[in-house]
C-alpha cells in the first residue's frame, strides 16, 4: 500500500475482502497509509460470516464477534466517514435459533453499513456438508428476518447523509441516471439524463433521498 500511495496521477484504489483472523496484523499500518493518502477509497470488506462465536468456532474461524467488533471500532475512530461491508451465512448446520438471534443482534449492535447475506449451500468435501442440514423453510425464514433488519440498518445509517454534499466520481451513466461513488465508495445515483455530467469527473452531489443500499441527489451547480 505504501508503493502505490507514491504512485502519481488521479486515481483511487478499493482495497479488496480481507480476513479477520489475520487483519489483526496488519491492520494498523493499513489504517496509517489510509490516512495519510487520497489513494485509497475508505472503504473496508471483513466478512464475519456468523454473529454467534459458536457457529464461528463451529465454521473454524479463529476469531470472535469480540475481535471483529473492536477492529470495527478502531477503523471508525481513525477513518471518518468509512464503509464498513461484511458478510454473513445463514443457516450453517450447527447454527440454532439463539446463534441466528446473536447475528440478528450483531448486526443492530456494529451496524455495518454494506451487509452481504448467502444462505448456507454445502459444498462437496467440505466438512459442513457431512453434517445434518437445516431444513430449507428455516433457512429461507432466517434469512428474509435478517434481510429485514439489514436494510433497516442501511437506511438508518444512510438517513444520516440528507442534505450533505458529496465529492462523487461518476462512473456510469445510463438512460435514466448518472451513478458513481464517493469517498468511502458508496454507491451514488443522479436520476434524469444530463449532458452536461461526464463519467470520469468528479461532482459535489447533495444527498436528497436514500434506500437502503443507496444515496439519491443533484448535482450543485455553481
Amino acid at each position: 500500500m505504501a508503493k502505490i500511495k507514491g504512485i502519481n496521477g488521479s486515481f483511487k484504489v478499493r482495497i479488496g475482502m480481507m480476513n479477520p483472523e489475520r487483519m489483526h496484523d496488519y491492520l494498523d499500518d493499513m489504517l496509517s497509509v489510509m490516512e495519510e493518502s487520497d489513494r485509497f477509497y475508505k472503504f473496508i470488506h471483513m466478512p464475519i460470516e456468523s454473529g454467534s462465536d459458536r457457529v464461528l468456532k463451529d465454521m473454524k474461524r479463529k476469531y470472535s464477534t469480540a475481535d471483529v467488533e473492536e477492529m470495527m471500532k478502531e477503523i471508525r475512530s481513525r477513518l471518518l466517514g468509512v464503509t464498513i461491508e461484511t458478510d454473513i451465512i445463514v443457516g450453517f448446520p450447527t447454527e440454532s435459533e439463539s446463534d441466528f438471534d446473536d447475528t440478528v443482534e450483531f448486526v443492530r449492535r456494529a451496524q455495518p453499513d454494506v451487509t452481504n447475506i448467502s444462505r448456507f449451500g454445502a459444498r462437496p468435501h467440505a466438512a459442513a456438508s457431512r453434517l445434518r442440514q437445516l431444513d430449507t423453510e428455516t433457512v429461507n425464514s432466517r434469512s428474509n428476518e435478517l434481510s429485514r433488519e439489514v436494510r433497516r440498518v442501511q437506511r438508518a445509517l444512510n438517513e444520516k447523509h440528507i442534505g450533505a454534499t458529496h465529492d462523487t466520481l461518476i462512473t456510469e451513466t445510463t438512460e435514466s441516471s448518472h451513478n458513481g461513488r464517493n469517498a468511502a465508495y458508496k454507491q451514488i445515483v443522479v436520476r434524469g439524463s444530463n449532458p452536461f455530467i461526464k463519467e470520469g469527473t468528479h461532482y459535489n452531489v447533495v444527498i436528497d433521498e436514500v434506500s437502503a443500499n443507496v444515496l439519491y441527489g443533484h448535482v450543485a451547480l455553481g
